[in-house]
C-alpha cells in the first residue's frame, strides 16, 4: 500500500469519480479521499460491482484539490 505524499505544497489525495455516460453528468462519491492505489481500487470494486459492461456509468479516480 503506497501512502499519500503530504507536504506544503501539495497533498496527493484522490477521489473516485461516477460519470453518467448518457447525461455526462460527474459526481464525486462521497468517500473520503485516499491514496491512488486504495482509489484505484476502490474504482475498480465499483466499476465491477455497479456496471461492469460500463453501459451506463464510469468510475475513475481523480485528484484532490
Amino acid at each position: 500500500m503506497s501512502l499519500p505524499i503530504v507536504s506544503p505544497h501539495r497533498c496527493q489525495l484522490y477521489y473516485v469519480e461516477r460519470t453518467d455516460l448518457q447525461t455526462w453528468e460527474r459526481m464525486q462519491l462521497p468517500y473520503a479521499p485516499r491514496d491512488f492505489q486504495g482509489a484505484v481500487g476502490l474504482a475498480a470494486y465499483y466499476q465491477r460491482t455497479f456496471d461492469l459492461k460500463r453501459e451506463r456509468y464510469d468510475y475513475r479516480v481523480t485528484m484532490a484539490s
